[in-house]
């Protein structure tokens, strides 16, 4: 085994270290930017929940239907709207695109149990 000399191994170090920070930066700045933009999409959707009851409530028969209607509405436009970015999270992954237990069926529980789990 030929002996490596610690001169020759700090630059290797520092390069994958700066590479690997920058790659963490990278991440961390993208799932804040997701968070925040998330955020500011459910305060959106809450906002818009308020307006429709309140516009719908002068016209509707039974009392509280039309908060039941509104609320059923944003809670699926919710649901669709964060399968779409995990959907979107998968499509940068071409490798795992068309797997039994892609993220993007499996939050909803669209495919069943894990493939680990199947017979």
């Amino acid at each position: 085994m030929m002996p490596v000399a610690f001169e020759t191994l700090v630059p290797g170090l520092v390069d994958f270290s700066i590479t690997a920070a920058q790659g963490a930066l990278r991440i961390t700045l993208i799932a804040i930017a997701a968070y925040v933009g998330l955020r500011f999409f459910r305060a959106g959707l809450g906002r818009l929940e308020a307006t429709l009851i309140k516009a719908g409530s002068a016209t509707e028969v039974a009392p509280g239907a039309t908060a039941k209607r509104v609320t059923t509405l944003t809670s699926m436009v919710r649901t669709t709207v964060l399968a779409l970015v995990a959907r979107s999270r998968q499509a940068r992954r071409p490798h795992t695109v068309g797997t039994i237990g892609c993220p993007a069926a499996a939050w909803p529980g669209l495919t069943g149990p894990p493939a680990t789990q199947r017979t």
